[in-house]
């Protein structure tokens, strides 16, 4: 005949094990976890895409104006006596926190047909043109000096998305 005492320490027995055991899933269980956020493994066995904004002459994609077309006007045309508030000689002002309200479906003054930026229709946008010299009333701009293809291609890529104030 079993004893109470022994009845109780083979339950106890038991229960530990089956105590062991489930911590031994739960630790197996939280390593996976571990190691598939670490290596990039998800569920989904879908490619992921890239999306791009395709103009016709080049393929980019789509900037801000903060982060990628202000820096151009700053480092290219708001310099010196151009582009710059109070300039007596350049009537725009390109500076930061300024360019925006004095270009963006603001009739030019250079050629009052034209607006600075026509929001998505760069080919219509007077500071496209400029930037391009294509049909343009005066000169090329900037002066002394032309920008590259690249920055040239990012404000048009603005332009042609809806020249947004982002």
């Amino acid at each position: 005949m079993l004893t109470t005492g022994y009845l109780v320490e083979k339950k106890l027995l038991r229960w530990r094990t089956e105590m062991k055991n489930r911590m031994n899933f739960k630790k197996v269980i939280i390593m996976l976890i571990c190691i598939f956020s670490l290596t990039g493994f998800y569920c989904s066995t879908a490619p992921k895409t890239t999306t791009s904004t395709t103009t016709s002459t080049t393929s980019s994609t789509t900037g801000t104006f903060a982060a990628d077309v202000q820096p151009i006007f700053t480092n290219s045309c708001a310099t010196g006596s151009c582009h710059v508030t109070g300039s007596k000689t350049v009537p725009l002002d390109l500076t930061s926190g300024n360019a925006y309200t004095n270009i963006y479906n603001i009739t030019s003054t250079q050629d009052p047909t034209k607006k600075y930026v026509v929001p998505s229709s760069s080919a219509t946008s007077y500071l496209y043109i400029k930037l391009t010299g294509a049909g343009v009333t005066g000169t090329q701009m900037p002066k002394g000096g032309s920008l590259t293809q690249t920055q040239i291609d990012t404000i048009k890529s603005w332009i042609d998305a809806g020249a947004l104030n982002n």
